[in-house]
């Protein structure tokens, strides 16, 4: 700290100069006159001094022929003397420090920390439905109470607290364990989510009802929670795979005369500006709705910290809806595509088509195709028990 009590003081560097000038080191260490930073440089010496001890150097180098230059003023002294009819320059400077005095009051950045399987956009959505966001003033700030507040309005979330750090608050979460590890406690069935030939059973846990080459129908139980025993009845959460052999119909229908969105060619592009919880709007006017968006965030940050200010930009694509008739081999190749996305919502990867027909009217056409694949139709059904009088 020693520098910056010299800096608000100021001091001055000299250049000694003579034909002895090394002797103004012994009569400054003789008189107790600090110099520091001293270097040698052809029989000259350069060195710092404060501005009191500088007025005491004149009587001690008195007859000793030694030259004095001042080479530099500085410090805050000289400074605000050099620039003291510049009002504004100063103004600035104290409202400078007077507006950051006013925002460091503020909460700048909220951090989430702990979490693993829950995003840090849904916690930091969840902290905003309780009144807890970027901008917030940290005057009043309860944080035993309003991590409480979160917890009750999660139900994912096991412990939370909340520490600020200058301008920083950090949410420490502990998420809930795995709601899978709980359902394992809840007794429950396997049954057939379609129809088919049983081809590959591998049961964890339950009683299985059903073997290789049996044929099921959609519903059928097949790993039964129920366990019985020659003294007692056991119910466990049944889990596994069955593997069968299924048959799906598929259908898929489209009109030849469809309306359309396309591209347009033109384009847009308007960006908001974001400070704190203020929204900015960089534009003017409105945009169409008939527009497709790509959004890009753009956050400022300083030494590496975000700070609360950022800019979205977002592009337009202008569209139009526009009429216009596919040709039969057109249709033909959206009806398959909308075959292919059905198949892949059930979750099929390999499948053999068995059938396959097209059949077309004034208006369009329809797609039917017939698969067979090898898939996992077990899904789990929890166990209802009837209370009996």
């Amino acid at each position: 700290m020693l520098w910056l009590y010299r800096f608000f003081n100021g001091y001055l560097l000299l250049e000694f100069s003579g034909e002895f000038s090394e002797r103004i080191l012994n009569l400054c260490a003789k008189n107790h006159i600090t110099l520091w930073g001293l270097h040698c440089r052809k029989r000259k010496i350069t060195g710092c001094i404060s501005v009191g001890d500088f007025r005491r150097l004149r009587y001690i180098r008195r007859g000793k022929k030694i030259k004095v230059h001042i080479l530099e003023k500085r410090g805050l002294p000289f400074f605000i003397k050099k620039y003291r009819k510049r009002t504004a320059f100063f103004a600035g400077i104290i409202l400078f420090f007077l507006i950051l005095n006013y925002l460091s009051g503020f909460i700048w950045t909220v951090r989430v920390s702990g979490n693993r399987n829950i995003s840090d956009q849904e916690i930091l959505k969840a902290c905003q439905e309780i009144g807890v966001y970027e901008g917030m003033r940290k005057r009043g700030f309860d944080a035993k109470a309003e991590k409480e507040r979160l917890l009750i309005n999660s139900d994912s979330l096991a412990w939370s607290s909340m520490n600020i750090e200058g301008c920083v608050l950090t949410v420490n979460v502990t998420e809930i364990k795995n709601t899978k590890e709980k359902n394992d406690e809840v007794p429950t069935n396997l049954k057939a989510a379609g129809d088919g030939i049983i081809k590959k059973i591998d049961v964890k846990s339950g009683n299985c009802v059903v073997k290789v080459g049996d044929t099921v129908k959609k519903g059928d139980i097949l790993v039964s929670g129920i366990i019985e025993g020659q003294t007692s009845t056991q119910f466990v959460h049944s889990s596994g795979a069955v593997i069968a052999k299924t048959e799906r119909e598929i259908t898929a229908r489209a009109d030849f005369n469809q309306t359309v969105c396309t591209k347009t060619g033109r384009e847009s592009s308007k960006s908001v500006l974001s400070f704190f919880h203020i929204k900015i709007p960089l534009y003017l006017g409105k945009t169409s709705s008939m527009a497709t968006t790509e959004t890009e965030i753009h956050n400022a940050q300083l030494f590496g910290q975000r700070l609360p200010m950022s800019i979205t930009a977002k592009k337009f694509y202008f569209t139009q809806k526009v009429k216009h008739t596919f040709s039969s081999e057109e249709l033909e190749a959206q009806l398959s595509a909308d075959i292919n996305r059905q198949i892949s919502d059930y979750g099929i990867d390999e499948y053999e088509v068995k059938d396959k027909k097209i059949t077309q009217d004034d208006k369009g056409c329809e797609m039917t195709v017939i698969i067979s694949a090898e898939e996992n139709i077990a899904f789990q059904d929890i166990l209802l028990f009837n209370s009996g009088n």
